[in-house]
């Protein structure tokens, strides 16, 4: 999970994947995707097993 207090560097790390051209990400909060979607429009998302 995320904390609040770790939102920037979230999505910090996930620029520099996206700027490396990873093809997707897995994530745990599925109300992440919206905002991934936007930002990262080619990235590829996939949910964790341990997704809440």
């Amino acid at each position: 999970m995320v904390k609040n207090e770790e939102l920037e560097d979230y999505f910090k790390l996930i620029n520099v994947a996206y700027s490396a051209e990873a093809d997707a990400i897995i994530i745990q909060d599925p109300c992440f995707v919206p905002l991934l979607r936007q930002n990262f429009p080619d990235l590829g998302i996939h949910l964790s097993t341990q997704a809440t």
